[in-house]
């Protein structure tokens, strides 16, 4: 038979009731990802390894007492990478040579516990981070950073971005 305006309301509701199904089970597996004790699947103490650990996706655990003193560049996350660093206190400290991070469309990066200072944007925006994915920081510091064009000293970001209790 041909499809008539009924039938075609009845499946449109049909597939909204799916879509808001598969939204509802996507909410309860994010916060139960957020709520959950993150474990580390590697860790690192020197930026040499922090920017190693970033090539992949996982959780990387920082030592309290990361020395940056080896900055060498900005660590660039691509698309569909997934990367969360457990700060543990750490400082990093770019010495003014460039910024830490660029999340680019489709990445993921999730920070905790950490201070960012003295990231410097040399033709970008973003003294510290540039964001075209998505961001979440949660209990860090952003000290120093500068963006010569003036956009986003700190952040910027044209992507998603979650801050909670950071300065």
């Amino acid at each position: 038979s041909t499809p008539t305006n009924t039938h075609c309301a009845g499946a449109l509701g049909a597939s909204r009731l799916k879509a808001k199904m598969k939204i509802a089970h996507l909410l309860s597996t994010v916060v139960s990802a957020a709520t959950a004790p993150l474990s580390a699947d590697s860790a690192s103490s020197t930026w040499t390894e922090l920017k190693a650990a970033c090539a992949g996706s996982g959780t990387i655990a920082l030592s309290a007492s990361f020395d940056s003193t080896d900055y060498d560049g900005l660590i660039t996350l691509g698309n569909s990478q997934v990367v969360t660093i457990v700060g543990n206190g750490a400082v990093l400290d770019a010495n003014l040579k460039g910024q830490f991070f660029s999340v680019g469309a489709g990445a993921f990066l999730t920070m905790d516990s950490i201070t960012l200072q003295n990231g410097q944007a040399t033709f970008s925006w973003g003294g510290a981070i540039v964001n075209r994915g998505n961001l979440t920081i949660s209990h860090a510091s952003f000290i120093s950073n500068q963006s010569p064009n003036g956009m986003g000293g700190a952040i910027y970001a044209v992507g998603g971005l979650v801050l909670q209790d950071s300065s």
